[in-house]
């Protein structure tokens, strides 16, 4: 039994159930605050626009975590460069997710139109700028990757707070400026990117040192 390991990686369980529980809470922030705010139509439309967009990019996530959690952890544990794993896994990842995301950012109303009929032209709506928010999630999965290797997860902790706190902000500033749905998405995703850009350019840099 390690207790050198033990020691070192003490806080991972804490700051990690913690972290889990907030991710959950800004799983359902959007379903949440679409019924209370617009109605529990529009966070059906929300429902379907998530679930259509994020099922690969789920699929794909895990598979990039599972290659590369063991892989950093031995890099950093020989002393060897990480961080030019994570910069060319997110190069990657972001290559692979461009085009998508810029077919469903111009032609997202018209896809699901296409494909789900008429009635569901508002998810495509959503789904113009989820696709801003999905490309920036998607692409940090290195990085998150690489958050217990480099034992950061109060870094990661601190981060799911704020992006706790951007994602309410983001629905309340689209219904009490604009009153509108779409505004409220158009917020919440542009606002929800800027803690997946931290924790890209903080775990990047906080590898560089290792």
């Amino acid at each position: 039994f390690n207790f050198e390991l033990l020691k070192k990686y003490k806080d991972f369980p804490y700051f990690r159930s913690v972290q889990t529980c907030l991710a959950s809470i800004n799983q359902a922030a959007p379903i949440f605050l679409l019924t209370s705010l617009f109605g529990v139509k529009y966070a059906g439309y929300f429902v379907l626009c998530r679930t259509v967009m994020l099922a690969p990019v789920t699929l794909i996530a895990k598979s990039v975590n599972d290659a590369l959690m063991p892989n950093i952890a031995e890099r950093i544990r020989n002393k060897e460069n990480v961080a030019s794993l994570i910069l060319k896994s997110t190069s990657m990842l972001a290559f692979i997710a461009f085009i998508p995301s810029m077919i469903f950012f111009f032609f997202g109303k018209e896809l699901f139109q296409f494909i789900f009929g008429d009635d569901w032209s508002k998810s495509g709506e959503y789904a113009s700028w989820f696709a801003v928010w999905m490309f920036f999630n998607f692409i940090n999965r290195p990085s998150v990757s690489a958050v217990p290797a480099l034992n950061l997860e109060k870094k990661l902790l601190l981060n799911s707070l704020a992006n706790t706190f951007l994602a309410f902000g983001g629905f309340y500033l689209g219904y009490f400026l604009f009153e509108n749905d779409v505004d409220s998405i158009i917020l919440y995703s542009i606002l929800g990117i800027i803690p997946q850009i931290y924790i890209l350019l903080f775990v990047y840099f906080k590898a560089k040192r290792v």
